[in-house]
């Protein structure tokens, strides 16, 4: 399914997939060839994750590490793990939906790239403010594939040949996140020069608590440091429509 993927977003290099059904076995073939990403998923050899991702971010520390929950039935099992979920370099939930494994890709490598493409390449920035798991990941995989059908459309209007389409394609937007208002504005202030839009949830962490207008508080941040800036602020809630236009 991530070969058709990428062979429909006209993606070139989809990775080769490795599976090991233990953590063992996983931990040995770590021992014999370097890989790119690990995925695990919550119940792997029915135990805690937690200690396998440890193993492995000691065995290979440069390796990104995503944990990735079957639906969102599992979501409330990490409450117990809440201040160790940090040896995990992402978490996503999959439930059902394969373009989340596409996401999953995409989002390690503008982790990795952001930097080095931002400097080198002048490339542009979105970030995306979501505390809640079971959101970003249906919205990340909707928003790389819009981003990658709106660069193949402007490279087909612009006739590029083969190789100026592959740098076009890898200039495309990067995109970061955060998960509460402190993080955001550390990402704010990094890329600053780089930023295309901010898109924001509306209700989480500030100043670790959980902050009902903290968004409309971002919102306010960004229209001081960067008023022409787009942003959008994202709610379930139809009363901070007015709160957030006005």
């Amino acid at each position: 399914k991530i070969y058709d993927d990428y062979f429909k977003l006209s993606l070139s290099n989809a990775p080769r997939i490795t599976h090991a059904a233990t953590g063992k076995e996983a931990q040995e073939r770590l021992q014999k060839k370097s890989y790119d990403l690990v995925v695990i998923m919550l119940r792997v050899d029915e135990v805690n994750p937690i200690p396998l991702a440890q193993q492995i971010r000691s065995q290979c520390p440069d390796t990104p590490t995503v944990l990735l929950l079957n639906d969102n039935s599992e979501i409330p099992i990490l409450f117990n793990w809440e201040n160790q979920l940090d040896i995990f370099t992402e978490i996503f939930v999959w439930n059902g939906d394969t373009k989340v494994f596409l996401a999953m890709i995409k989002h390690i490598e503008d982790l990795m790239n952001v930097d080095n493409d931002t400097r080198l390449g002048l490339v542009q920035v979105i970030l995306l403010v979501e505390d809640s798991i079971r959101y970003y990941s249906r919205y990340l995989p909707i928003l790389y594939t819009r981003i990658i059908q709106q660069t193949q459309q402007l490279m087909t209007e612009e006739n590029f040949d083969d190789r100026n389409q592959m740098l076009r394609l890898r200039s495309r937007p990067k995109v970061l996140t955060a998960r509460n208002y402190e993080n955001a504005v550390k990402i704010i202030e990094k890329h600053k020069d780089y930023l295309l839009c901010v898109i924001s949830d509306m209700t989480y962490n500030k100043d670790g608590k959980k902050h009902e207008k903290a968004g409309f508080e971002l919102l306010n941040y960004l229209k001081k440091e960067l008023p022409t800036l787009p942003a959008v602020i994202q709610s379930s809630d139809v009363e901070n429509e007015n709160l957030a236009t006005h």
